[in-house]
């Protein structure tokens, strides 16, 4: 969804993109309809030929729009966190409906569907922080434009340890499987990202400092799995 908002583009992307200056376009569209073209046949094989095309169509209306008569709908220019709950509610939904039709236990994909719905709310108001400026520009109230960065810190943290609520009461009712060394450091990591983030490392000559947030996010899971597989 993220590199189609990004190869789409916006009016506030003219601000808030001045890192993909002189991208190739037609390798960010390549490598999209790869991994829909991955997704559609593993969804097929197992039966879910439909999951697939329901985040393609959202990432669509999310960033170029649809057009109803005179009225248009765009999911990114919903403010006050209406586009980050857009987002979660996809990721969580998908990987949801996944969970119910291999399990077809209503309670775990409940679990999973509210715990990746929140993880993926966080990271894309996070990743708000970085581009307040271009999307004041463009009329867009995120929440760090209508919350201010602390209270939305403090927010996120909240949010963060909620989030992983349901998923320990898996843990204590046996109904997921046990998993304290993963989900000990995905929450570490979670909550790091969230107080130490600052906007200006977005363009920050340092390689670390432009990662870091990355890292800590979308490699909260991926980092300690590869830790558990090498002990």
């Amino acid at each position: 969804i993220y590199t189609l908002d990004n190869i789409l583009g916006g009016a506030e992307d003219v601000a808030n993109g001045k890192e993909f200056d002189g991208a190739n376009k037609d390798v960010a569209q390549m490598i999209v309809f790869l991994a829909f073209l991955a997704c559609i046949i593993l969804m097929a094989v197992n039966g879910l030929l439909v999951v697939p095309f329901i985040p393609i169509a959202i990432s669509f209306i999310y960033s170029k729009g649809l057009t109803l008569g005179n009225s248009r709908l765009r999911l990114k220019e919903g403010g006050y966190g209406v586009k980050n709950l857009v987002v979660g509610a996809c990721k969580g939904g998908v990987i949801g409906a996944v969970i119910l039709a291999f399990t077809g236990n209503q309670a775990i994909a409940l679990m999973i569907f509210i715990f990746f719905g929140i993880k993926s709310f966080l990271v894309s108001t996070l990743n708000d922080l970085a581009d307040v400026h271009g999307d004041a520009s463009a009329g867009i109230r995120t929440l760090p434009l209508y919350l201010g960065v602390p209270r939305l810190k403090a927010f996120l943290v909240v949010l963060a340890l909620l989030s992983y609520a349901p998923v320990g009461l898996g843990f204590a009712t046996g109904v997921l499987a046990s998993q304290p060394i993963l989900m000990a450091y995905s929450l570490a990591a979670s909550v790091a990202a969230i107080i130490i983030y600052d906007p200006s490392w977005h363009y920050s000559e340092s390689w670390l400092r432009r990662n870091l947030r990355a890292l800590l996010t979308d490699g909260e899971f991926l980092v300690p799995i590869l830790i558990l597989s090498v002990v």
